[in-house]
Formats: structure tokens, sequence, C-alpha cells
């Protein structure tokens, strides 16, 4: 498995060593390639940290709601935008489909899993509404998500109650609990011989606070519960 210091310093090289799509940019304009390569945890982060160009005046804690991206990725972005200007409808009538096809099947490949399992969204809300408004719910099925989810997953859990007559448990997670366990309990209750799908939140987007996401996994495959 991945850990998040190797994705970051993957994702930084890709950014400097390779275009985001195949085409030869009539823009040259970029930022100069520094080495990701740290002896010390603090100097990676702080490497990390000069990719974002920060506004003085405040602290930036809700990059949830917009998460901005680092100048690396923002100047390929920027010279790929001048370059389908420029192409016009000749790019988007002849490459645009293969290029699409080219970044999924890279992006497939860096994540490990195949092409064709592998679907590229806007953003975490679009993604989970897919799952959320795809399954195949029947009258009577069961879902469960917490109280501190994100209101766009809970909007959408209900829109279902509405379109498909299911049922929808709502669970609380505490801000100071005794124990990871006692998390994994709260989720484990409210599971029953109906529940098709669960949602649970690595961070709790209102607080910061990270669910053991692990243990929550690990109890679920010992108890040989399926969510789909």
């Amino acid at each position: 498995m991945m850990n998040k210091r190797q994705f970051l310093t993957n994702m930084g090289k890709a950014a400097f060593t390779l275009p985001f799509l195949p085409y030869s940019s009539v823009v040259k304009e970029g930022v100069p390639i520094k080495s990701y390569e740290s002896k010390t945890e603090d100097g990676f982060w702080s490497r990390i940290r000069e990719d974002y160009l920060l506004k003085p005046d405040y602290i930036n804690l809700e990059n949830g709601y917009y998460n901005f991206i680092p100048t690396p990725i923002m100047m390929k972005y920027i010279e790929h935008l001048k370059m389908v200007n420029y192409e016009a409808s000749y790019y988007m009538r002849t490459v645009q489909w293969e290029n699409k096809a080219s970044v999924r099947d890279r992006l497939a490949k860096f994540v490990g899993s195949t092409p064709e399992e592998l679907v590229i969204t806007r953003n975490a809300t679009e993604s989970l509404d897919l799952i959320i408004g795809g399954y195949p719910w029947k009258k009577g099925d069961e879902a469960i998500y917490a109280l501190q989810d994100y209101g766009s997953m809970k909007d959408h859990f209900e829109l279902m109650v509405k379109k498909y007559s299911i049922k929808t448990t709502v669970v609380d997670v505490p801000n100071n609990p005794e124990s990871d366990e006692e998390l994994v309990a709260i989720y484990e209750k409210a599971i029953t011989p109906k529940t098709k799908l669960m949602m649970v939140s690595h961070m709790i987007n209102i607080t910061g606070q990270i669910l053991p996401i692990r243990k929550i996994l690990i109890w679920r495959i010992n108890m040989e519960w399926k969510f789909w």
C-alpha cells in the first residue's frame, strides 16, 4: 500500500516531468524542477509547502469546500487550457477522447486498478453521489450515515428515502470517544440484515476528527458482512 508521503512525492514528480496529456504545448511556461527528496520529515513537508501560494491574511482550514491546488499542478492546468483554446474545436473533435482515455489508463496504473474500474469525477461530492444515487435500491433497504457527515451526502441519502422508500439510520459520533472501539460499536449497532450501504468519513469535515477506518473495515471483514 502506498503511503501518503510516497503518493505526494510521486504526484510532485509527475507534475514536473510528465505532461498531464500527451501533447506538444504552444506555451512554454512552468516551474523550475526542485527535488522532493529530504533527509527529514520536516524537510519533506516544508518542500510540499513551497508548492502552495497561500494568502498571508489568514490560515485556510477549509480546503474541503475549495481545495486550492499546488502551483506546479495549476501551471500545467493553465498550460493545457491555453492549448485547448488555441486548437479550439479541432482538438475537441479529434484527440480529446484519446487524451482522456490516456489519462484514465495512466491513473489506473498509478493507483493499481484497471481502467474499467476507474471513473474520474470532478470532486468527492460527485463521486459519492454517484454511489448513493446509483445503488439499485429497493423499498425497505437501509443505509447508515452519521449526523456529522457532509451535508450533500446526507441530503442525497434522504432523497433516496423519498424516491425509493428506503430507511436511513443516522448515528451520532462523539467528539471525545473513550476509545476507537466505542466508535466501531456505534456503527456495528446500527447495522441490520437490510443494511445495503454505510457511509463512514475518514475525517469529519466540521471538526477534523479522524475516525478509525482501518478498525471499522477489519471488523467488517471479520464479521463477513458485505456492504454491497
